[in-house]
């Protein structure tokens, strides 16, 4: 009987949470992964690693050509709850 009254608040609770929250480490990798494997110039021979630290994104590793690096740190700048991306 009581169900009927808690599963309700569960769900108004879990709405309720606020839109602005900051998205975690993994959600950010994610986003971080999906502007990386989106490009349309990655090819097989470009190699990228990310490392997240406090909303930091470190940007490591090869690509082919030079303007496909400051292509992917503008592509990553834009992800949620990405500080500030470090391109080495």
């Amino acid at each position: 009987m009581w169900t009927r009254f808690v599963a309700p608040a569960l769900l108004v609770l879990a709405l309720a949470a606020p839109a602005t929250a900051q998205p975690n480490t993994l959600q950010i990798f994610r986003g971080v992964q999906r502007q990386v494997l989106t490009y349309p110039h990655f090819t097989v021979f470009d190699s990228v690693n990310a490392q997240i630290v406090e909303g930091t994104v470190i940007l490591t590793g090869k690509v082919t050509m030079p303007f496909k690096r400051n292509d992917l740190e503008e592509r990553v700048v834009k992800v949620v709850g990405v500080k500030k991306v470090e391109n080495k």
